[in-house]
């Protein structure tokens, strides 16, 4: 017996209802999310959650799972795992709503009353509104898949392994959907895997319903860059009306001219089946509008009828994408709103829209869409997030799934996360525990207002010791630090640290108290954080530069347009640098502002420059790298003629370890392992995804 039907066979008087402070209907993101903060909040079983899965999905990952990057066992957890203990989880579906009453009636016939009531029902899919798609969904040999259902997603992978001609097509239908950004994620992921192992004989066709390419116009541009390099051709204003699984062929309908129908026949066809609002919340016109979805103020995520009703994520007629992100988004608007509800205080946060679609555009890059209401860009990090990096991809596959499920849906004291970052740090295997904790403090201690060690919370300035997420009374903002050992172990060699930046506009700093924070107080913003920093977190390198024992250069790369502009005045830091190390014995310079870490073999001067308040520690964790690796991939034969015979391969590695100036490597191995595989001689066709 699980916790569910203990709880439906225990608790007293549950045939005859239920009554509580705060009904939550929907244990998905938003759901769980908001159960959390109350359920602490308001006492044991105040809060009431009515969902009837066993499963609690991180659909997010989807698009991974599909690209063979990920595990549908990574995706989800048992839902009673996720739901806070302190709430009461009734495994059922609801029915009806009578807001009049302030009731619902479930499917087992209980009714349960409530003071207040979140609505997040979610979205649901439609795959029976396409003629012939569960047919082909169903038959492993049709070549039909979608990445929207835990039932088919695993299907997606091995159809673009068997790709080897014919036409690879993928839709998005003529409804609302959730995760726009979805449908061509793994068309660009299908495109680059067919790039890397050289079969260029399969088109990749991207149907969209949609008048554009994506919504947010600085996106869009960037999107049909992506579509033309990798060879996507995207066809606008069609939509998926038919599907003929033992043909292989598709049928599509031109919106701009409804009377014409044309057929694609297909070796593999990817669906975004239709979606629409749920029924319980559909049928009833008193809680929705026109559309069917909940009819909810877009500011305060009040509805607009009933004062004790909100609602949250997809279920919603807020006109943002419906994302994760964007739930995250809600999230500390609907926090405040709630309580001011529950306190008779007037509602003042307000949903500027954000949303967040992370677009994968193969394996190995991803464009970090974020903007709001109006499709302007609300970007949290401090460089151009409209263009492909790495870093982005890294956060979407390694990061996001880890602050989802250990952070956002435990709503760790009302955190939303502003600001996140990942870097490998390299420390020997033979440190005790209390040396490993302390060597992972002084790395970070220059950028750290809070360290979280465990479950313990201390500011590494005064010492003083809070709980998660509570606010430093002299600090604006606060610094989570989450970091967790690769191999479970004391002495594993490396450690994945997450930063997130959390904080809350406020005239007097020095009055918010402790208790004050943790009820809640936090602003929730996905941005904006550049104002609050003289300088971004991420720990970066201004350039590294590999020079001849005359000071002539080899290779050189800056990643600070703003440091030495052109390259006359490279040349003449160089010059300068030089001059001043080739005959010291120091390994550490400071010089034209910039603090320069350097070391030489024979005829050669490996050099990494930083800017004067960077970790020097972690300048030569850098610069070690790029000689460790370099003297790997020559086999020790660390000279100029040798490094000149394989320039490229060097930069190849320069390119490992830094993308953009952002540190993405510290591990010379996994240096060395990369560049081999991208200059195998092995054909690209009789290679797998893991080595491309």
């Amino acid at each position: 017996m699980n916790w569910a039907e203990l709880t439906d066979s225990l608790v007293p008087g549950r045939d005859r209802g239920n009554d509580c402070k705060l009904l939550v209907v929907g244990g998905g993101a938003g759901g769980c999310s908001i159960a959390a903060k109350y359920a602490t909040k308001l006492g044991k079983n105040k809060v009431i959650i009515i969902d009837p899965a066993d499963r609690h999905y991180y659909q997010a990952m989807f698009t991974m799972i599909g690209g063979g990057m990920k595990k549908l066992n990574q995706s989800y957890k048992p839902m009673e795992d996720v739901l806070p203990k302190d709430a009461l989880w009734l495994k059922d579906t609801v029915t009806e709503i009578e807001p009049k009453k302030n009731e619902v009636i479930t499917e087992k016939g209980d009714t349960v009353k409530y003071d207040y009531m979140v609505v997040a029902t979610g979205i649901e899919l439609d795959f029976d509104k396409i003629p012939g798609l569960v047919e082909g969904l169903k038959d492993h040999r049709s070549g039909v898949c979608s990445n929207y259902s835990p039932l088919y997603v695993t299907k997606t992978y091995g159809c673009i392994q068997r790709l080897d001609g014919g036409n690879a097509v993928f839709t998005y239908p003529n409804s609302p959907v959730k995760c726009a950004g979805a449908p061509q994620k793994i068309a660009y992921i299908t495109a680059d895997y067919l790039q890397q192992c050289g079969r260029r004989n399969v088109k990749v066709l991207y149907n969209t319903a949609l008048p554009v390419i994506f919504k947010a116009p600085k996106y869009a541009t960037s999107l049909w860059k992506v579509a033309e390099k990798k060879k996507v051709k995207v066809n606008l204003n069609v939509d998926l009306v038919e599907v003929r699984p033992d043909k292989k062929e598709a049928v599509f309908k031109s919106l701009s001219k409804p009377d014409e129908t044309y057929v694609q026949e297909y070796q593999m066809l990817h669906v975004c089946p239709p979606q629409h609002p749920t029924p319980v919340i559909a049928k009833n016109k008193e809680l929705s509008d026109s559309t069917g979805f909940l009819n909810v103020h877009k500011g305060t995520l009040q509805h607009v009828k009933y004062s004790n009703i909100f609602g949250i994520g997809d279920c919603t007629t807020l006109p943002t994408s419906k994302t994760a992100a964007a739930v995250a988004g809600q999230l500390g608007v609907l926090r405040r709103n709630l309580s001011a509800a529950m306190e008779g205080k007037t509602l003042t946060a307000t949903y500027d829209g954000y949303t967040s679609c992370p677009l994968v555009t193969g394996y190995g890059s991803c464009i970090m869409a974020e903007f709001d209401y109006d499709s302007n860009p609300l970007e949290t990090f401090p460089f151009d997030q409209g263009v492909e990096r790495r870093t982005m991809f890294h956060m979407k596959k390694d990061v996001m799934p880890q602050l989802y499920f250990n952070l956002m849906l435990r709503d760790i004291n009302g955190m939303v996360y502003v600001k996140m970052e990942v870097f490998q740090i390299s420390f020997p295997q033979f440190l005790r525990e209390a040396e490993y904790e302390k060597s992972v403090h002084s790395w970070w201690k220059k950028n750290v207002v809070f360290s979280i060690v465990s479950s313990k919370t201390y500011c590494t300035s005064c010492n003083s010791v809070f709980r998660m997420g509570h606010f430093h009374p002299r600090f604006t903002c606060v610094v989570y630090i989450l970091w967790y050992r690769i191999g479970g172990t004391h002495s594993a060699p490396h450690v994945t640290v997450i930063t997130m930046l959390s904080h809350r506009q406020r005239a007097e700093p020095a009055r918010v108290t402790h208790e004050d924070a943790a009820d809640g107080g936090i602003v929730s913003h996905f941005h904006g954080v550049s104002d609050l920093l003289q300088e971004p977190t991420l720990y970066t390198v201004k350039g590294m530069a590999i020079l001849d024992n005359d000071g002539n250069r080899i290779l050189a790369k800056y990643y600070d347009k703003n440091v030495f502009a052109t390259a006359k005045e490279q040349k003449a830091f160089e010059k300068n640098l030089f001059s001043k190390t080739h005959r010291a014995n120091a390994e550490i310079i400071m010089l034209d502002g910039l603090t320069c870490v350097y070391r030489s073999n024979v005829d050669l001067f490996f050099y990494v420059m930083g800017s004067s308040h960077e970790n020097e520690l972690i300048l030569m964790s850098v610069l070690n790298c790029l000689y460790d690796a370099v003297s790997q991939i020559l086999r020790k034969n660390v000279e100029k003629r040798v490094v000149l015979e394989n320039l490229d391969i060097v930069m190849l590695a320069m390119d490992e370890i830094c993308d953009g100036g952002i540190i993405m490597e510290a591990d010379s191995s996994a240096v060395v392992q990369r560049v081999a595989l991208r200059t195998d001689d092995i054909p690209l066709g009789e290679q797998t995804v893991a080595q491309v």
